[in-house]
């Protein structure tokens, strides 16, 4: 009767120890891919699904390795996943495998913690005959190990997300294989270790942990030093993204210098124009003068409207305050006459104050070009009447810009606090993010907002008076 107890209380134990690893895992997996999800998506599903299918495989009458349950646990729940988001399968295919093998590496420097102590308790005086210490060490053990075992997985998801600062950025084919290497080559070695560890056991009958205590805490490093692994690829691959967008922010920047020095070109032959009919204003009151002497009013009104065609060719539509911004100005008016949108322009630029004329036009090119894309993407979903604003207003070294455009959609953001761009291509992405270099570089800052029918970008900057 004393020994149907005991073994109820192993029972039932094990059974609350298994239940509660298992939550404890699906927690760390929605730890792990909940920031790589866009906003406001809810990854509890994935955990949910993780627990009830381990507590399913749990309970089948059929015999099923560990590592086969263990992997169509995480698998179903990274299929839920991706169904919560079908977007950069590749990364999701990464953060399974990943996930799978920090938690068998965890779990297995775990394993030897908990052989070390059982070495312990068996140098218990008493232990070996007293199945009740027995039942109470099972128990201490059994809480020990979900305490290390979550302690060391969730330690290593807390460093994955760190580290893995591009959480929104596409993954290519080649980087997943490239982030998978230390996974799989540690998994490997875990392979490896535990055959020939059951080949040790049938040769010497005893087990390898047993005789040589060195071995159990090489073995303990050896699951350390992988996770290590993981986690310096992670690094070396976002310090490599970084680097590359970097130099598409640069080539950008580039490409808009070079769209400065178009502008300034232009502002030069207008400058020109306006020189070349200046010099000859004498010479055209004179011709007019003659023809209205001779009563040709005909012939004189010919000639005006002909000065007047010159003068407005030779005139910008938008008067900013800045030769450089009338013309970008006038340029984007045009596109946006050309595709139907409404501008309202209420820019002055900040003469008296120290700023660039390339930083406010990286500024307005960047946000007007962005604005212009989103109205024409609202038009392409069948909203007409498209709107874009653009005003700026100065409180003593206060300089605010304001670019609007009606929208009627949700915003998602990256996790560098900017609209995760929707759109392929190297060179997109990069727009507000220069917006945002060029306002910091004036101890100011950028901020997006959309509601009640408008997307509004605010870009603040603090201008020293000259």
């Amino acid at each position: 009767m004393n020994g149907e107890i005991v073994e109820l209380c192993y029972g039932t134990a094990y059974s609350v120890y298994q239940a509660l690893f298992d939550g404890m895992t699906g927690y760390c997996l929605v730890r792990l891919v909940k920031p790589f999800l866009k906003e406001g998506v809810t990854v509890w599903p994935a955990g949910a699904v993780y627990f009830i299918i381990m507590k399913f495989l749990q309970y089948i009458p059929w015999y099923i390795n560990n590592f086969t349950v263990y992997s169509l646990g995480i698998l179903a729940a990274f299929f839920v996943v991706y169904c919560l988001e079908k977007k950069n399968l590749t990364q999701k295919i990464f953060l399974g495998v990943t996930f799978f093998s920090l938690r068998w590496l965890s779990f297995m420097m775990e394993g030897c913690i908990d052989k070390a102590c059982d070495r312990l308790f068996v140098k218990i005086p008493g232990y070996s005959g007293n199945v009740w210490m027995q039942f109470s060490l099972f128990v201490v053990c059994c809480a020990l190990d979900l305490i290390c075992s979550f302690l060391f997985l969730i330690s290593a998801v807390y460093l994955v997300r760190k580290n893995y600062v591009y959480k929104r950025l596409a993954m290519t084919k080649k980087e997943m294989f490239m982030l998978l290497v230390p996974s799989l080559s540690a998994m490997l070695g875990y392979i490896i270790l535990k055959y020939y560890e059951k080949l040790y056991e049938a040769d010497a009958g005893k087990s390898l942990y047993h005789i040589y205590g060195t071995y159990n805490w090489l073995s303990f490093f050896y699951y350390g030093f992988s996770i290590a692994a993981i986690l310096v690829f992670i690094i070396l691959y976002q310090d490599l993204k970084r680097r590359q967008m970097e130099e598409k922010q640069y080539a950008l920047l580039a490409g808009q210098a070079a769209d400065m020095a178009q502008h300034i070109r232009e502002v030069e032959k207008l400058y020109g124009d306006i020189r070349s009919l200046k010099h000859d204003m004498g010479n055209h009151i004179m011709v007019l003068e003659g023809l209205y002497l001779k009563n040709e009013k005909e012939e004189a009104k010919k000639y005006v409207e002909k000065l007047q065609e010159q003068l407005r060719e030779s005139a910008l539509s938008v008067k900013s305050g800045n030769p450089v911004t009338d013309v970008i100005l006038t340029e984007k008016k045009k596109s946006m006459e050309e595709k139907g949108i409404s501008f309202q322009c209420d820019f002055h630029y900040p003469n008296e104050a120290a700023a660039n004329a390339f930083d406010i036009s990286v500024i307005l090119n960047n946000a007007l070009t962005n604005a212009i894309e989103a109205s024409e993407e609202e038009r392409s979903k069948g909203r007409g009447g498209q709107k874009i604003r653009l005003s700026s207003y100065r409180r003593n070294h206060v300089y605010m810009i304001e670019i609007k455009n009606s929208f009627s959609g949700t915003l998602s953001m990256s996790e560098d606090k900017l609209p995760a761009t929707t759109k392929t291509g190297e060179e997109h992405g990069f727009g507000l993010a220069n917006i945002r270099k060029v306002a910091r570089k004036y101890c100011g800052d950028m901020e997006i907002e959309c509601k009640d029918g408008w997307c509004t970008v605010s870009v603040m900057l603090l201008l020293e008076n000259s």
